[in-house]
């Protein structure tokens, strides 16, 4: 079934485990480009080796004092493209 999401956009929260991870390499797979939210900087890693994706850095995303992302009490989030 082709939902036309190729070129689209996605913002997906709860993306390192369960119906938010499924949703992401679902559509990551339709071609969509996904912005992936997660708790843990780990569970995106094991995503992003998972569906083989190209990675860009979210428009306005900028790092804390501990390496992550400022201001997200304690998410992290990254871009998954088709795209190289």
């Amino acid at each position: 079934m082709d939902l036309r999401l190729a070129g689209s956009r996605a913002l997906v929260t709860g993306a390192g485990k369960g119906i938010g991870r499924s949703t992401v390499k679902a559509l990551h797979a339709a071609g969509a480009r996904v912005v992936a939210v997660s708790r843990t900087q780990a569970d995106l890693d094991s995503l992003v080796r998972e569906v083989g994706a190209a990675l860009f850095q979210p428009r306005g995303q900028q790092r804390g004092a501990e390496g992550g992302p400022a201001g997200t009490h304690g998410s992290w989030a990254l871009g998954l493209s088709k795209d190289s």
